[in-house]
């Protein structure tokens, strides 16, 4: 009997686009492993001086908005959330992630109410609130292999009519790895997005504004400003749509 081999190379479109491999998804189940070994704390000040980077643009949206109640996917041990609860005390933040993040958030001692579940598909959520005023997945929707079923579940049962959604999602360009590549190609993103009746309402500076590959724009490209082509990450506000 022949043997299949159960590892295989994402289809890239360019050179340099993507290296990773992924194991065959049955057996898809060490990502919880990453925060028990620490890994991010290996670069402290990267991840930290990112972190700030990134609080304040939330604490902003907070504020500007009047967001009272804020639930993160893919939180990690909660360093963006403790940073944003220390610039905003009356916030009600919650947050979800697996095991290891939750034994690294009580570890460090971070701000914040935490929820262990497994996100990479569907997910119970009998336990969260229905009232959340923004929702944050900060480089999260690249990682699940359904992104459209938990985006429908935070249309349908958790947030207000008057609620928003904060994405993070890296460029493609920089190695990321990603479950369906294609699908956060600029263009292909936010009309993802509005497949599920978010809209997109602005848009903020990337984190870094430099891509050390310089591929070529995309046909999925169209409408990202040529300014931001090369951007590492692309910061997303969405408005959702109740009419």
């Amino acid at each position: 009997m022949k043997t299949v081999d159960t590892k295989f190379n994402l289809y890239v479109k360019f050179d340099g686009e993507l290296d990773c491999d992924i194991d065959v998804l049955e057996h898809d189940n060490t990502a919880d492993l990453y925060w028990e070994d620490r890994r991010d704390l290996v670069d402290i000040v990267g991840w930290d001086l990112r972190y700030e980077y990134e609080s304040k643009i939330l604490f902003d949206i907070i504020k500007s908005l009047n967001i009272k109640k804020v639930l993160e996917f893919g939180s990690g041990p909660g360093g963006l959330a403790d940073k944003v609860l220390n610039l905003s005390n009356d916030l009600s933040y919650h947050m979800i992630d697996g095991k290891s993040a939750k034994k690294e958030h009580d570890n460090r001692n971070y701000k914040g109410q935490f929820f262990i579940k497994n996100l990479k598909d569907s997910f119970e959520y009998s336990d969260l609130d229905t009232d959340y005023e923004l929702i944050v997945s900060n480089d999260f929707l690249e990682h699940i292999r359904n992104p459209s079923l938990l985006l429908t579940t935070i249309y349908d049962k958790l947030t207000t009519s008057n609620s928003y959604y904060f994405c993070s999602s890296p460029n493609w360009r920089t190695k990321h790895g990603f479950y369906y590549p294609g699908l956060f190609d600029y263009d292909n993103l936010i009309k993802f997005f509005m497949i599920h009746k978010y809209q997109l309402v602005a848009q903020f500076p990337s984190w870094a504004n430099h891509v050390p590959i310089k591929c070529p724009r995309l046909d999925s490209e169209q409408t990202v400003a040529e300014e931001k082509l090369h951007d590492w990450n692309y910061y997303l506000l969405f408005k959702k749509i109740t009419k």
